[in-house]
């Protein structure tokens, strides 16, 4: 079902991968700004999940990074109980991902469909997943966001952890950034006091309470509530626990969801994963057989039904404006014109074919496990020699706070991804100065009874808050400086304001940089008069900028507990959307009834 992607002339299939050695089959899934399709190779007729990006989207939701850092990761990484990355290419418009095709669907799916699964299904799912973020920690990797909708099954019912948008390698230092799904976060996480992969563990113990219980340990109606639940509430089982699960199952869920870190079931302070084997839950399992796939859980997908929404290959053949094909690359295209966060994806996503990197041996692991510990040795040490310090020690690359949206905050980047300020110290050009304007600005320099504020326009690309400083200052002292940027993107707006110790300093800026070319554009620059100052005028000034992640807060919204009225519209809302298309095809001679 679905076009097939074909090419009248021969396929090089020793030459670089392109979209061209596959045909298109069916879409299975669909996100914010990708879709997932099954696809078949041409020359090894191996089937495997294709997961496509569109490179505009990405760059308007500012995630080029995230995707970069994923396809990057999964290069590392091949593990039985992991969606893994086979190969990786990019055409004019889209970023392709070649993953595992896995068809028996994600837990959340059965969820829905079957209601809460059987303990012992459980106890092997969590057994799997468990022994795949036990290989990612030892190659010092966080998943961030383990979950059922982050967990497909294949044919046989046996579990694979994937989605790794958000993971990322643990450096030198613990991270801070809240990311991932509250609901599964660990009280470390909305704490900010850093953490390391003891978080996965947490994830996978609120993943075993719902499959058991269909519902999650801890919830609310709002972000702050369900924060307050997860960092203080006490664990509650349901009444009817014991009749659903063993002594031994509930024990090992309350290891999982133990708020110290240290005292965590599966982490490195209380035994490590070897404690979790070992543990009277898992006692029963053959380890062995499960690294080979050799225990089986009770519960098998239906291969006769579909185990994902059907409507989304529906959309793609009637709704979809621009349907995924096969097409050459521009030869004419020239890279270095595109915006910075295309030309970051043209030059780091690169081409992969078939990536099967070997498992670790014995003694990489080791050290794997080593390295964790000795780096969370050294980074208490620091903590406690720096307790005095009100300065944050803590470096994360995917950091967010979320209760500091705001563009004034003093710890953010101070560039868009598309704008980033370079950190290599560049020479700064010399002003315009003559002798005379040398002359006026050493008599301003002793005059500093009045400040006075320039407005700058016309401001070219590349000229950022630091350039600006450093270049102006050559003139005198400047107390305020603020770029004026766009609040969702980051983008600079082209103008600037500027407040100088001195108002005659000011003038002869005015009079000496107004008209005076740079790069190409001609700068503005006037001195304001009293009445055009105001207390707005130079807010955010002299921090740098942060862009309002608007993905992150949309996902966090996302994410948040509904109550029964938003559930009752949003089901309502889906039905109407699919009465819609049920129309289309009923307009189109379509014999199709769409399930509701």
């Amino acid at each position: 079902m679905g076009g097939i992607c074909c090419k009248p002339n021969k396929i090089d299939f020793d030459g670089p991968v392109d979209l061209w050695h596959f045909s298109l089959l069916r879409a299975v899934g669909k996100g914010a700004f990708g879709k997932v399709r099954v696809v078949q190779h041409k020359h090894t007729k191996k089937l495997y999940a294709l997961k496509y990006i569109n490179k505009e989207k990405c760059v308007k939701m500012r995630a080029a990074d995230n995707i970069i850092q994923e396809r990057r990761l999964l290069e590392e990484i091949d593990h039985p109980y992991v969606v893994n990355l086979r190969y990786a290419f990019q055409d004019d418009e889209n970023l392709f991902m070649v993953i595992d095709l896995e068809l028996g669907g994600d837990l959340r799916f059965h969820l829905e469909r079957n209601g809460a699964f059987d303990e012992r299904s459980v106890k092997i799912y969590i057994a799997e997943i468990a022994l795949a973020l036990d290989y990612l920690h030892q190659r010092r990797i966080v998943h961030r966001d383990v979950k059922p909708d982050n967990i497909l099954l294949d044919d046989a019912g046996h579990a694979h952890l994937t989605d790794f948008n958000i993971a990322c390698f643990l450096g030198k230092r613990p991270l801070t950034g809240v990311a991932g799904s509250m609901a599964y976060m660990a009280p470390e996480v909305l704490e900010k006091r850093g953490y390391f992969t003891t978080v996965d563990w947490w994830s996978l113990g609120i993943v075993a309470f719902e499959l058991i219980f269909n519902k999650r340990p801890f919830r609310a109606k709002t972000n702050s509530s369900l924060t307050n639940a997860i960092k203080t509430q006490e664990l509650i089982f349901p009444e009817d626990a014991k009749e659903k699960v063993s002594q031994e199952g509930l024990s090992a869920i309350n290891g999982l969801l133990e708020r110290d870190p240290d005292h965590r079931l599966g982490c490195s302070q209380d035994g490590g994963f070897e404690a979790l084997m070992a543990h009277p839950w898992f006692k029963t399992l053959d380890w062995e057989k499960l690294q080979t796939k050799q225990e089986m859980p009770n519960f098998v997908p239906d291969s006769k039904k579909a185990n994902f929404d059907a409507t989304h290959e529906l959309e793609e053949l009637l709704l979809e404006d621009n349907p995924l094909k096969a097409k050459k690359r521009d030869p004419k295209r020239d890279v270095t014109q595109l915006e910075p966060a295309w030309v970051k994806m043209e030059e780091k996503f690169g081409v992969t074919t078939n990536t099967m990197p070997k498992d670790a041996t014995k003694k990489s692991i080791n050290e794997g496990r080593k390295g964790n510990e000795n780096v969370k040795k050294a980074t208490q040490q620091n903590t406690q020699k720096n307790s005095g310090k009100k300065e944050d020690k803590f470096e994360d690359q995917d950091e967010i706070n979320i209760n500091e949206y705001n563009s004034d905050s003093s710890d953010s980047d101070g560039s868009s991804d598309e704008e980033a300020i370079s950190k290599e110290s560049k020479p700064v050009p010399k002003v315009p100065t003559n002798s005379q304007v040398k002359a006026k600005l050493g008599k301003a320099a002793s005059k500093k009874n009045k400040r006075g504020v320039v407005f700058v326009g016309h401001i070219p690309h590349g000229f950022y808050e630091n350039e600006m400083r450093a270049y102006f200052s050559q003139f005198g002292d400047i107390t305020r400086l603020r770029l004026s940027r766009n609040k969702k993107t980051g983008k600079s707006k082209h103008y600037a304001f500027i407040e100088f110790e001195s108002l005659e300093v000011a003038e002869i800026v005015a009079e000496t940089m107004n008209n005076y070319l740079i790069e190409n554009r001609l700068l503005v620059v006037e001195v304001l008069d009293d009445k055009d100052i105001n207390e707005h005028l130079f807010k955010g000034a002299n921090r740098k900028f942060r862009p309002t992640p608007t993905d992150r807060i949309e996902r966090l919204n996302f994410n948040k507990e509904k109550t029964e009225e938003e559930k009752q519209k949003a089901v309502s809302k889906y039905q109407k959307a699919l009465e819609k298309k049920q129309q289309k095809l009923d307009k189109k001679g379509i014999d199709y009834k769409i399930p509701m």
